[in-house]
């Protein structure tokens, strides 16, 4: 029987999950989407709960495709959206929904942390600006305007880690999701304990860290039937998304770089040591392992901006694409638009 290496993503439109076999060919794919719960000040958020149900789904439609093809999993990897806080209580429940990468309420933390920790320090230790995208400001969002909900807090990961934590009930994140928290040395690759005291969160659990490439458990007897996956399946830590896109177009030295149009849009280009633009234009964090770094140019909205457009012009995205050019019918509407008075398109 052929084996089939499964890799599932989490990301802010809907859930994928793909199996290739050992030369990358594809073997049977799944998918679903996800709602993104919008609200006033910037709020975008995921529930925790629609994660497992539309995971599990795409997982056990996967693994029967496999199963009709004579293929079995040798091994599963997870990655997804990154930067949003999963707050777990004690019994490990989620104590509240994800803040996505693209909720921007915490512009003000964003202020509170540059007047606490100079731009220089704050640049040279994470390897990152204070913006709204990153993990640190969300956190103290809720320590400000949801203390309850932070103090009920007993473990804290990303998204692609709840994957892993309901294969395997096992808690933890890799170097590249920590390293665009605000909260690691992007020197060292250790929670950065000043850092963190600074902005008022030493009472916030910390993961421990591992690889992506590092197997960080097994599928567990529970979740062998929730995911129609083989109980003891070996599962990889995984990384964040953009990291393991640039991994997957072959990114492993400084050889090459990486263009990438999703929700958000990166130019991304692996280093061999840490280096940091001391002005903030781009960022500095952890490739899939703590001897490579990732250096990234991000713009936070680029397919969204592109879906948001045509859906203002009531038209399809390929369509609208197809039409872009000198003099094209995207061009003239939006000068139509623009006449009428309507300023969201500038």
């Amino acid at each position: 029987m052929r084996e089939a290496y499964i890799g599932i993503d989490l990301g802010s439109s809907g859930i994928k999950a793909v199996a290739v076999d050992d030369s990358a060919n594809c073997l049977a794919s799944e998918s679903a989407p996800l709602t993104i719960h919008r609200g006033p000040g910037g709020k975008a958020e995921h529930l925790i709960a629609e994660w497992q149900s539309e995971a599990g789904s795409c997982l056990r439609a996967l693994t029967r495709q496999l199963r009709e093809r004579g293929c079995i999993p040798a091994g599963i990897a997870c990655t997804g959206q990154m930067n949003g806080p999963v707050l777990l209580d004690g019994h490990l429940d989620p104590v509240a929904p994800v803040q996505m990468w693209c909720d921007a309420r915490c512009a003000d933390q964003c202020a509170e942390i540059e007047s606490r920790i100079p731009a220089d320090e704050l640049l040279a230790r994470t390897g990152h600006t204070a913006v709204t995208g990153y993990t640190a400001p969300k956190l103290m969002w809720f320590a400000e305007h949801e203390p309850d909900i932070l103090s009920q807090c007993a473990q804290f990961i990303f998204p692609k880690d709840y994957l892993v934590f309901l294969l395997t009930g096992k808690v933890g994140t890799d170097f590249s999701d920590a390293s665009n928290s605000l909260l690691l040395d992007v020197r060292t690759g250790e929670w950065d304990d000043h850092i963190v005291s600074a902005l008022g969160l030493g009472d916030v659990p910390l993961p421990p860290l591992a690889h992506a490439t590092d197997v960080v458990g097994s599928v567990s007897r529970e979740r062998a039937t929730w995911s129609g996956l083989p109980e003891g399946l070996p599962v990889a830590g995984g990384a964040g998304d953009s990291i393991a896109a640039a991994l997957g177009a072959g990114l492993k030295n400084t050889s090459a770089i990486q263009v990438v149009v999703g929700s958000a849009g990166n130019v991304n280009c692996v280093l061999n040591q840490p280096q940091v633009d001391s002005k903030g234009r781009v960022h500095t964090g952890f490739f899939v392992d703590r001897e490579h770094w990732i250096c990234s140019g991000v713009l936070q909205a680029a397919g969204s901006s592109i879906q948001w457009w045509a859906d203002i012009l009531n038209m399809d995205v390929e369509e609208m694409v197809n039409e872009m050019g000198p003099g094209g019918s995207v061009r003239s509407s939006f000068r139509t638009l623009s006449r009428g008075g309507t300023h969201a398109a500038s």
